[in-house]
């Protein structure tokens, strides 16, 4: 290398791309860091817009985060939904219109009726991000839902047990149930 070269090299002057990436990258790992490693490339992208008003290309925070090792948690995974928790979903909404309660209360008083007829002690645990998340988990305490209502939500949320004990259930509904007089003798008898 020439020496003009090495000293020109020497006393550059960081470019303002360079000194707003390494500003960016301080951010973004601030940011990761306070959501405790969960947010990735699109959430630490709104919370630098957000909190510090900086709009940037997805693109550079996908580059800065992956130079500086960090990733977000996987999303959900994408696939069919389920029609039984669907059901059960909707089922509460409804239970809670007609009662005139939030879907929290009605999920909760749905809970602390199993826990009566369990065995075994069935405690919900409630995690409340606000004061108005509390009031609403106290106030299920106060809401008492119809033995119809408990036996619709008990209905919607069954699991099906499959095969082969459906098979064995229908069989044993229609009459196949070991009675031995419908069987004919046989006309041979074997040895």
């Amino acid at each position: 290398m020439q020496r003009s070269t090495y000293y020109k090299i020497k006393r550059r002057q960081p470019t303002q791309a360079e000194i707003r990436r390494v500003l960016l990258a301080d951010a973004i790992a601030d940011i990761h860091a306070r959501s405790r490693g969960t947010y990735g490339m699109l959430r630490v992208r709104a919370a630098l817009e957000i909190e510090q008003g900086l709009i940037v290309n997805k693109n550079l925070v996908w580059k800065i985060m992956r130079q500086l090792g960090i990733r977000g948690l996987p999303g959900p995974k994408k696939g069919k939904p389920n029609p039984v928790n669907a059901a059960v979903v909707d089922a509460v909404l409804g239970i809670a219109d007609e009662t005139g309660s939030t879907a929290v209360q009605v999920s909760l008083a749905w809970l602390r009726h199993r826990d009566s007829l369990a065995p075994t002690a069935l405690v919900p645990i409630v995690g409340p991000r606000s004061l108005v998340h509390l009031e609403h988990y106290l106030r299920s305490l106060e809401c008492e839902l119809d033995e119809r209502h408990y036996r619709h939500l008990d209905e919607v949320s069954a699991v099906r047990m499959g095969t082969p004990h459906e098979d064995v259930a229908a069989a044993l509904s229609h009459g196949f149930d070991g009675d031995r007089t419908s069987l004919e003798a046989l006309p041979v008898p074997v040895i």
